[in-house]
């Protein structure tokens, strides 16, 4: 598929999928589509591009997307971040930080 055909397939997916849908589509071919119940308010990929991170409007989790699938290497085993008694707990935020 050449380039141009390549950019218009994109387009059409784009304006198929416009909305809430979450589009991973790299080198314009499209490999998942995620559509939560609720508009996504923030997104992270993680630097691997394996994992995203979406935080929905009126949902106080995050939601944590792994891309799987033939071609896709294994998932590295899960790395503490932070402090691990820190685990579970909540923590209240000032405004100003």
């Amino acid at each position: 598929m050449n380039a141009e055909r390549r950019r218009e397939r994109w387009n059409s997916l784009m304006r198929r999928f416009r909305g809430r849908q979450l589009n991973l589509c790299p080198s314009c071919n499209l490999v998942a589509v995620y559509t939560p119940k609720t508009k996504i308010s923030a997104c992270e990929i993680t630097s691997s591009g394996r994992f995203v991170v979406l935080a929905l409007d009126g949902c106080k989790k995050l939601v944590t997307l792994e891309l799987k699938g033939p071609g896709i290497g294994e998932t590295p085993e899960s790395e503490t971040y932070g402090e691990e008694e820190n685990a579970g707990k909540t923590f209240v935020l000032p405004e100003n930080c």
